[in-house]
């Protein structure tokens, strides 16, 4: 049996790139060092009850928007960082010496740019008691993510 000719033909196929990148941030909470607004400061532990932790300020602004106080002691928190992936909505907490404590990160908003690859932001972690954090989210992964 004989095949029938055919004439040669090209074929062309879009290509569509696939940037597709996970956008991970480290958070680091600004409220127990000795200004509410800089990163390492000298931590310290701090009660978040307001406006530069003073008593009686419910709530601090931050990035515009109302970040309510928790009342609580933050100490750790300053010197230790919590990675979050955004397109997962996945948060854990770090030691120092890169162990992953059991904390469930939560209620993450991340704002407007602060500074380079920095950007203001607040979220709460519960390890057993449900902290509310205020600080920077800072940019790990690649910036052209979809």
């Amino acid at each position: 049996m004989r095949k029938k000719w055919e004439t040669p033909r090209m074929m062309i196929q879009e290509f569509a790139p696939n940037e597709y990148v996970a956008a991970c941030y480290t958070l680091v909470c600004a409220i127990p060092g000795s200004s509410p607004t800089e990163i390492g400061d000298g931590t310290s532990t701090r009660y978040f009850n307001g406006t530069n932790g003073w008593p009686g300020n419910r709530y601090t602004t931050w990035d515009g928007s109302r970040v309510y106080a928790d009342g609580l002691a933050h100490g750790n928190c300053g010197n230790e960082s919590t990675s979050y992936d955004v397109d997962h909505n996945i948060g854990y907490e770090h030691n120092n010496d890169g162990t992953v404590k059991n904390a469930v990160i939560s209620n993450v908003h991340i704002g407007s740019q602060a500074s380079g690859n920095r950007y203001y932001a607040a979220w709460n972690s519960d390890n057993g008691t449900m902290y509310t954090h205020y600080g920077f989210a800072i940019m790990d992964s690649n910036q052209n993510h979809s």
